[in-house]
């Protein structure tokens, strides 16, 4: 039977101090481990991102897109508020023609999306709003949405990913993080590695 003393401070330290030996020890190839980067390829925690393997479109080959420069959105939007009109909040998002894209395609924007906040929550890089990311995450939502839709790419830089997920990233919190659904990597390992057998 199992007492409260199995709590005690000195028993956890000692049961999280063999939880790290076996984190790094040799013996333990099952440990989750970062794949080897490049020379000019920053390790991000396990992120798969290649974005030299995404060559930048030219803007001349696709005389319909008519926001190309995030400039030229903001310019169309306080116009149309000027103008006492609401202006689509994805609107910057068009097909190669420049036709808005259907709200079909919308859906799966948002469920790669989702994917990725969901991959970023489970190393614990989710930002509490997308206005404070950091650099890796900014850079691998921009991957997963750029080779995953063409529509991301007609502009320069990913001034439209990062729209996007300003928009966005705070229905995934509400409906995804905030209730709990999801499990951190930590989690998996203490869980994994550091069982604590309640009193009975």
């Amino acid at each position: 039977m199992h007492t409260a003393s199995c709590f005690s401070p000195r028993t956890l330290v000692t049961q999280l101090q063999d939880v790290i030996n076996r984190l790094t020890s040799p013996q333990h190839p099952q440990v989750l481990s970062i794949p080897d980067t490049a020379p000019n390829q920053e390790k991000s925690d396990g992120l798969d991102v290649t974005p030299d393997l995404l060559q930048p479109l030219e803007q001349k080959d696709y005389p319909h897109i008519r926001y190309w420069h995030e400039g030229d959105w903001i310019k169309y939007t306080n116009q149309e508020r000027e103008l006492g009109q609401t202006p689509p909040r994805l609107g910057f998002l068009t097909d190669e023609d420049g036709s808005p894209v259907p709200e079909s395609r919308i859906r799966a924007f948002m469920s790669a999306a989702k994917q990725a906040w969901n991959e970023l929550y489970r190393i614990q890089l989710d930002p509490s709003s997308w206005t404070k990311k950091t650099l890796k995450a900014a850079s691998y939502l921009a991957y997963i949405m750029k080779t995953g839709f063409d529509e991301f790419q007609y502009c320069d830089g990913d001034w439209k990913v990062e729209r996007f997920a300003i928009i966005k990233y705070p229905d995934w919190c509400h409906d995804v993080r905030e209730p709990g659904c999801l499990t951190h990597m930590s989690d998996i390992l203490f869980s994994r590695f550091f069982q604590i057998t309640p009193p009975s």
